[in-house]
């Protein structure tokens, strides 16, 4: 299949968040194992669908993941596309930063070894020419490069999400709507479920940091995936009075994992970023004050790896003044 071809299936899908490719690619055998990459932390996975990889930040091959976010992407990839090999190639350092030189050169390596896919769950607001014609290299070998849009909440172009050759994608949070922490605009081109249990940790991780590699699983995949797991389906259910003096409850409702999560209160103002909102709670209940006047209160199911986004949030609720 086309890099073309892939990316209207994968356009075409989008609004219904299906990502299996109808059929195999032509010419490959279905028991040939695709490779992604990972560019990333590094790879520490215990699968033997890991290939040897490349250290960009310290110049060797082990390329052991020293932060658990590549680890956690890859995994991603390994849970849906049992037929994939992966490819890590660690381009961000220990805290998660890089020179877009860097990350130009991971692509170009990645390529040159054999990827079929790229993926890349970094963003920024501005490029750069080496990591542009990286991009270029890429797609004129038939390498497909899916990007991570950012965690904004807002439509301003990420790169290289929103380079023209790259499939950018933004995350739906467990309810399968566009989660208000995920960054939008005509530039994205398909959605993903963006939460993510973490088995090797136990806990619920959220961004389009988990969203990309499901694309990337999928489309590397091309009709050979394994099923995928089940998503999650939370939702955040609210009682109680909003307004000063009242108390309001909110409990996480998830059909898939019915085990308690914690829940907390946010104060925002009215058409404040979802990332400008303050805690007001530890826990599920909220007695509103008369200083939250004029707010609006938000009900989120809060998570604890990578970004500490939300795996589920209720409708602001306006308090009157």
């Amino acid at each position: 299949m086309s890099r073309s071809l892939l990316l209207l299936t994968l356009l075409a899908l989008a609004n219904l968040f299906v990502f299996a490719v109808a059929e195999a690619a032509p010419g490959r055998a279905a028991d040939e194992q695709p490779v992604v990459a990972v560019l990333d932390t590094g790879v520490s996975l215990a699968d033997a669908r890991v290939l040897p990889g490349i250290d960009l930040v310290d110049s060797g091959t082990s390329s052991a993941d020293e932060n658990g976010h590549g680890t956690a992407v890859a995994a991603t990839i390994a849970a849906n596309c049992g037929n994939c090999a992966i490819l890590p190639v660690r381009v961000l350092s220990r805290a998660g930063t890089a020179s877009w030189s860097r990350v130009a050169a991971g692509i170009v390596w990645a390529v040159d070894h054999g990827a079929a896919v790229v993926n890349v769950s970094i963003a920024g607001p501005t490029g750069s020419e080496a990591l542009r014609a990286a991009v270029g290299y890429a797609s004129a070998r038939g390498a497909l490069v899916v990007a991570s849009a950012g965690n904004g909440g807002d439509t301003q172009p990420q790169y290289p999400a929103a380079y023209p050759d790259v499939v950018a994608v933004a995350a739906t949070d467990t309810s399968g709507t566009l989660a208000d922490w995920s960054s939008r605009g005509a530039w994205v081109d398909v959605t993903a479920a963006g939460c993510e249990r973490l088995e090797q940790r136990g806990a619920w991780a959220c961004g389009t940091s988990f969203a990309a590699p499901l694309v990337a699983a999928r489309a590397a995949a091309a009709g050979t995936a394994a099923p995928p797991r089940k998503a999650s389906r939370a939702s955040i259910r609210v009682t109680g009075r909003v307004r000063p003096g009242s108390t309001v409850r909110a409990t996480l409702v998830d059909e898939t994992e019915p085990e308690a999560a914690p829940v907390r209160w946010f104060r925002c103002r009215p058409a404040a970023s979802p990332h400008d909102c303050v805690p007001v709670s530890r826990s599920g209940s909220y007695l509103i004050r008369q200083a939250d006047a004029g707010s609006q209160l938000v009900a989120r199911a809060v998570t604890t790896s990578f970004g500490r986004l939300w795996r589920a949030s209720s409708a602001r609720l306006s308090v009157a003044a």
